[in-house]
Order: C-alpha cells, then structure tokens, then sequence
C-alpha cells in the first residue's frame, strides 16, 4: 500500500537516485561539474529549501509577531477595497458650482435645474437646448438622477425630454432614454473624470412650440 506523505515532506523530499550503465555519461558529469549530480536537479532542490524557509518564516512571523501582523493585514485589506471600488463603487452627490444654457424662458433660469427643488425647473423655448456644468475638482460621474418636466399641474402643458446626451470632458458621449413622468428616474453611468458636463436635449415628449422643461438634475460621483 502507497503511503502519502505530508506535504511539508514531499517539498523537501528528494528524488530517487537514477543507476546509470557502465560508461553511459549524463550532461551534469561533463567537464564542469565534478560531482556528478545534474546542475538542474542541484538548482531546483535550492529553489525549494528556500521557499520552503521563506514560507516557514512568515509564518512563525505572521502568528509570533504582532506587528508583522498588521502589515499584512492591511495589505489585505487594501485590496479588497480596491477590488470592492471596482466591483461596487460608492456614489456621492456632487453639485456643479456654475451652469450656463443655451436658451432659456425668463422667470425659469438654468440654474433652478440645480437647486436641489422639484417645484423649480429650467426651461427653453429652443428645440434642441443644451447646458454646461463645471464642478469644483475632477470626478468620475457614477449616475445621474433625472426629474423630467415641469411641476405635477404644469407637466403636460410643456415639453420634456426623451432623449438626453451626456458630453464628458473628452468629447465622448453617452445617451439616456427618458420616460414620461415626473418621478425621478435614475440612471448609472461610467465616464472618464473631468470637471465640465455638457448635458444636450436631442428628443423631447410634449406639444411642438411649447418650452422644455426640467425640474432638476442630480449628479453622484464614485468613490
């Protein structure tokens, strides 16, 4: 019956010895290597009693000492919030510290679709408007929250949008589908970070010659 042997024994153990015929000569016995044993089998015995030392040492290291401890441990758990970032990043609202628009309706300025109320709302009498937002620093934009149209009793009577293009700082462009309703509506989207969004209203619901509307907007950057 074949007994296993413990793993920390199969590491160390050695090969059996091959018998050679009489006059047969292997590479290791050559002119170079007096002993006689392959320098290949020598280099890899080498190989394991040293990662077998260095896997022994840290691990009386990591149990005997406290502070060696501590450092693995936070090597640890440095990467798995990395790895958590990447998979399930954090979001936090940011709000734009200035906005300008290419139109808008006098008493409904661009600025009351970033002042954080519902019964606010920018308008423009232009078919296709777009805003410009600069943040104070850099952010990687994570999701936005949309309120289309006007108030609850003024919803139908203006336009809203349908279709919404976001303009990162580096030209690219991703395109949100908007639906019919005043509720809030959110949408997750990955972008590369900068301070200035250009938001263009390419499709809008409603009747031809009414103003666009839009309540508010709310920005979350990923953390």
């Amino acid at each position: 019956m074949e007994v296993t042997l413990p793993w920390w024994r199969r590491i160390f153990r050695r090969k059996p010895k091959r018998r050679y015929e009489a006059g047969e000569r292997t590479k290791g016995m050559r002119q170079g290597n007096p002993s006689g044993r392959p320098s290949g089998i020598r280099v890899t015995y080498a190989i394991r009693w040293a990662l077998g030392i260095l896997f022994a040492l840290g691990l009386v290291g990591y149990v005997a000492i406290p502070s060696i401890q501590g450092i693995i441990n936070r090597v640890i758990r440095t990467a798995v919030e990395q790895v958590e970032r990447v998979a399930t990043p954090s979001l936090e609202p940011v709000r734009p510290i200035a906005a300008e628009a290419t139109d808008e309706v006098d008493g409904h300025p661009i600025g009351d679709v970033v002042d954080t109320f519902t019964n606010t709302d920018w308008q423009a009498g232009a078919r296709a408007p777009s805003l410009t937002l600069r943040f104070e620093a850099p952010f990687e934009l994570g999701a936005i929250i949309v309120h289309n149209g006007a108030s609850a009793d003024a919803f139908l009577e203006l336009r809203r949008a349908e279709a919404i293009e976001i303009v990162f700082a580096d030209g690219s462009v991703q395109r949100l589908e908007v639906q019919d309703i005043h509720d809030p509506q959110s949408f997750d989207l990955s972008g590369p970070a900068g301070d200035v969004l250009t938001i263009r209203v390419v499709a809008t619901f409603g009747p031809d010659g009414a103003p666009l509307a839009i309540s508010e907007l709310e920005f979350f950057a990923k953390r």
